[in-house]
């Protein structure tokens, strides 16, 4: 049933900023955004949505009304399902925000801004920043910052906000996933006492977060938003690393989940190096058949001169064989 509600509200999202002339964010002043509120009541029956305005950075005031039957009679909204302000393309930019103000039918609303979301997952693979004030879809709905629910809207809803360009603003966010040991293969093992470090891309100098000596497979980093260089490391496995790695929208990135560590020359990801692990470098050298990934290409370079080749191979086979380990 959620999950046919959000596909309702994708599409009525979809159809309303259809109905807009579009913006691009070229369009945009450098220190502007492109802005969208949106209201909707909790079964998205009654909507309405101010789309793609060009607003400055500072503060500013966008209204919706209640949209009009096809008499040109205005309806009214008993209880707010959703009530949301998005900034097109510029998740990585927004640095500092607040809702100042709300207005309802021309009335201040009390409410704790505390509890509003500021940079939320709005459910879509884009770089918008969402400030959502409510959502009965998103995270403030187990603790809403206002009486959404009783709120009736006869006119219309006003919210004033303030938004500005640069730095990370907003709330840290924990950040989870778990590691394994191999690929996910019926082989594959919770992993145990490892690291994991992050790093602001763009700042050789930052602070590194990291969690050491974990004790079973989940983990868990308190991130502000940002683009950050996280690996994973353990002893005796290949150290993973995702450089550049956009933090914000998404408590369990899909990366993080069931992510593997191999040991090296461990190709194949069982755990066990072996003939297949020679048999895979050795169509790799051949070229017939590739690797899956960059990190497949990193467990495969056993001597670490930066080359898979005929060398990994003799070293993989000796390793086999008893004569020589890799590690």
């Amino acid at each position: 049933m959620r999950k046919n509600r959000i596909t309702a509200f994708l599409t009525a999202l979809a159809i309303c900023c259809a109905a807009v002339p579009a913006v691009s964010a070229e369009d945009t002043d450098k220190t502007g955004f492109l802005a969208s509120l949106g209201l909707a009541n909790s079964d998205l029956s009654l909507q309405s949505w101010q789309s793609k305005v060009q607003i400055d950075e500072g503060q500013n005031t966008m209204k919706v009304p209640l949209p009009a039957d096809s008499k040109g009679n205005k309806g009214v909204m008993n209880g707010i399902g959703l009530l949301v302000i998005d900034l097109s393309d510029c998740y990585f930019e927004v640095g500092d925000v607040s809702v100042d103000k709300v207005l309802i039918d021309g009335k201040e609303l009390d409410f704790d801004s505390g509890k509003m979301i500021f940079g939320a997952d709005n459910g879509t693979d884009n770089d918008d920043y969402r400030i959502e004030l409510f959502s009965v879809f998103g995270a403030s709905a187990a603790e809403p910052p206002f009486d959404a629910e009783n709120i009736t809207v006869n006119d219309s809803v006003e919210v004033t906000f303030t938004v500005t360009r640069g730095g990370n603003g907003g709330s840290a966010k924990n950040i989870c996933g778990n590691v394994i040991s191999g690929r996910k293969t019926n082989s594959s093992q919770p992993m145990k006492g490892y690291e994991v470090t992050a790093k602001l891309s763009s700042d050789p100098d930052a602070e590194i977060y990291a969690n050491t000596g974990l004790i079973d497979d989940n983990f868990s980093l308190t991130l502000e938003r940002g683009i950050y260089d996280i690996t994973f490391s353990s002893e005796g496995y290949v150290t993973r690393e995702f450089n550049e790695f956009r933090i914000g929208k998404k408590e369990r990135p899909d990366e993080f989940q069931d992510m593997a560590l191999c040991k090296c020359g461990d190709v194949s990801g069982d755990n066990k190096i072996n003939v297949t692990d020679i048999s895979l470098v050795a169509g790799y050298v051949k070229q017939i058949k590739p690797f899956a990934d960059d990190y497949q290409t990193k467990v495969a370079d056993v001597n670490r001169d930066g080359k898979v080749n005929v060398a990994d191979i003799t070293a993989i086979a000796a390793h086999v064989k008893g004569l020589r380990k890799i590690f």
